[in-house]
């Protein structure tokens, strides 16, 4: 019979995969919101005569509650509706809207031809500290943000990703990790 107490088993970080919003803030200025929810070729549509901005929520994203955020990383499929310039930009809320982070660099297309904008990655904590129940979906907002444009904007899918690393990884028998925080294994032998 054996006990162990598993502390400190080095640095391990994790991420969420990429999750996709499954509803928005009423009150948004895009035309069919829903259709940003999956890649399938269908658009929202932010228009520069409706004021271009819409909040997308409820991405299902599950960070054990005693982690560090490393980072988050925002992917939106878009393109113009015409060769002219088309611009967004995107921001984050970690209190339902109430308060955001600074906008992201203003990003341009100039192509019917759809494409990737990233912004943020695996370190890039938008200028805060945030905590895993930011993410909770009654928390967590992003807003999308057409700014100083000409033609329509069309998005055809946005995601996130939230890099983090657990406070108490678990490593398996195996040598694997997970995100479960034990407070000891027995092991009999």
């Amino acid at each position: 019979f054996c006990l162990f107490l598993l502390a400190g088993v080095g640095a391990y970080s994790a991420d969420t995969g990429f999750m996709d919003p499954s509803s928005t803030n009423a009150g948004g200025d895009f035309t069919a919101p829903q259709d940003a929810y999956t890649s399938n070729g269908v658009y929202a549509i932010a228009s520069p005569n409706g004021g271009g901005s819409q909040t997308f929520r409820n991405f299902g994203f599950s960070i054990p509650g005693d982690s560090s955020i490393d980072g988050i990383e925002v992917v939106m499929l878009w393109r113009g509706a015409s060769a002219l310039a088309c611009n967004m930009r995107s921001r984050l809320s970690w209190n339902n809207a109430a308060g955001y982070t600074a906008y992201t660099g203003l990003e341009t297309i100039t192509s019917m031809t759809p494409s990737n904008t990233t912004w943020g990655g695996s370190t890039a904590t938008w200028g805060r500290v945030w905590s895993a129940t930011n993410f909770l979906d009654a928390n967590f907002v992003i807003e999308l943000n057409g700014a100083d444009w000409n033609p329509d904007a069309w998005v055809d899918w946005l995601r996130i990703k939230v890099y983090y690393s657990p406070t108490n990884p678990v490593v398996d028998n195996d040598g694997g990790v997970s995100n479960a925080t034990p407070a000891s294994a027995v092991l009999n032998g």
